[in-house]
């Protein structure tokens, strides 16, 4: 565990309840991008009106508000496709059933990837690696540039970037794990080889050829799903739980991912 690491668990990070570092943090500067947090509860919503608030386990969560003060509230607006809040006896989290329960932000350009570097840092567990099962996709066709995504397909985890038409880069790993585990992708997009995914701050590194394009893609934001070729419905829904989401557009920063890393390891019950 390097010093970063200990320096923020024995603080408690924002989970332990310390005075630590925080993701709020990484978003002052108008940074783009997006925080959800289900161990706050003031966030979940049993309702897309924000009327009825979620109070305990169990109960289906129908919105979760973005903590970064950009506004990306998750939602799902049809019964029974919600996913639930629960506890593991320390941390709580979002349950995805793997059949037709996800969560979207719109369709808009705002989680777009533009010019800018991509960093995301995921609390998770899966219930099985049989299958292919997505626990985040901003996506649609093949010949798309600006699509990226995290997903399992049998076994392997894979970050992927959609750059040029039909040019794509995946960063891979051997994934049979249902433990709990924090996945974090970066697109460094100034140069060569420089898009990781890292298991519990351990990288694998794919490559491409750097570009700088605006990608400007009208597309929704899924969490516990994949879109479909039309972006109206969802593929490979997620299986398992989500304990937090850290997403934002920015230079990819050494620092940055190292806290982002903790505070979600904390959040999940990893030991990094």
């Amino acid at each position: 565990m390097g010093a970063t690491h200990q320096a923020l668990l024995m603080h408690g990070g924002a989970g332990g309840g310390g005075g630590g570092w925080t993701p709020a943090d990484i978003f002052t500067g108008a940074v783009r991008g997006a925080w959800w947090d289900p161990s706050d509860l003031s966030t979940l919503w049993q309702d897309v009106s924000r009327t009825i608030p979620v109070t305990t386990t169990g109960q289906s969560v129908a919105m979760m508000d973005d903590k970064s003060g950009n506004g990306h509230h998750l939602s799902q607006g049809s019964a029974g496709r919600y996913p639930l809040l629960q506890h593991d006896g320390t941390n709580y989290y979002l349950d995805f059933d793997g059949s037709d329960d996800f969560m979207s932000y719109g369709i808009g350009s705002q989680l777009r990837m533009q010019t800018d570097d991509f960093n995301a840092v995921l609390g998770m567990k899966t219930d099985t690696t049989a299958g292919d099962t997505c626990p985040f996709a901003r996506s649609l066709q093949n010949s798309e540039a600006g699509r990226y995504w995290m997903s399992i397909n049998s076994g392997t985890f894979s970050s992927g970037y959609q750059y040029n038409g039909s040019s794509f880069t995946l960063a891979t790993k051997s994934f049979t794990s249902t433990a709990n585990h924090v996945m974090t992708m970066t697109v460094d997009r100034s140069a060569n080889n420089s898009m990781t995914l890292r298991e519990d701050a351990a990288a694998t590194t794919g490559s491409y050829t750097a570009e700088s394009n605006n990608h400007a893609n009208n597309r929704r934001f899924l969490l516990g799903a994949f879109n479909d070729p039309t972006d109206i419905g969802q593929v490979a829904y997620f299986n398992g739980r989500i304990y937090g989401m850290i997403l934002w557009f920015a230079p990819v920063d050494t620092g940055d991912i190292d806290d982002a890393e903790a505070w979600m390891a904390d959040k999940t019950g990893v030991t990094l």
